[in-house]
């Protein structure tokens, strides 16, 4: 029996919409708790949340280092409305964890502080939990054309072309971008 080439084409569609359906529910996703201005500084506190809690402990124990790049921007929003113009102000928070063999715990890096973990979940909410991160002088940008928004990346391994495509697949499939969190215009904020 001959099958019409339509079918395979109906079906290719079919099983690719219900991939991509299905991946928000798997991706990582930054929640804003907090946000407030104190003495002319925006203070915020947001975690990370639905990610691969077991894949990326099993793969910090097994010696790969993991680093969590956080960047938190305040952006003018456009004439259009579902763009943002120019950025105003930015920070780059750096986390990173590995696992110390000799003492069996976790080593958590943040910025310039280090911290020893001795057991998992401390370990990746020191990692995820983002508290009194500072953006200076903000308050100057405080009205309704400004807003907050804040993006998470987790790389595990960075290797050179073309190992970097063939050991992502074994390695770093618990890596995630989060995209772009907007939070509420800044005048909103106390």
């Amino acid at each position: 029996m001959k099958r019409n080439p339509l079918h395979h084409v109906v079906t290719a569609v079919i099983i690719t919409t219900v991939l991509f359906q299905t991946l928000p529910l798997l991706s990582a996703d930054i929640t804003i708790n907090r946000l407030r201005f104190d003495a002319g500084t925006l203070r915020l506190d947001f975690f990370i949340s639905n990610y691969q809690k077991k894949e990326i402990v099993d793969a910090v124990r097994r010696g790969i280092e993991i680093n969590v790049t956080y960047r938190i921007e305040i952006v003018k929003k456009s004439k259009l409305g579902f763009l943002y113009s120019d950025v105003a102000l930015h920070n780059t928070l750096q986390r990173s964890a590995k696992y110390d063999f000799w003492n069996k715990s976790f080593i958590v890096r943040s910025d310039s502080k280090s911290l020893s973990c001795y057991n998992e979940d401390t370990m990746l909410s020191n990692l995820f939990i983002v508290e009194n991160s500072e953006l200076k002088n903000a308050e100057r940008f405080k009205s309704d054309e400004y807003y907050i928004r804040i993006r998470a990346i987790l790389n595990s391994i960075q290797l050179y072309f073309p190992m970097n495509y063939i050991f992502k697949y074994f390695v770093g499939f618990w890596d995630f971008d989060t995209g772009w969190k907007p939070g509420p215009p800044l005048d909103r904020i106390r």
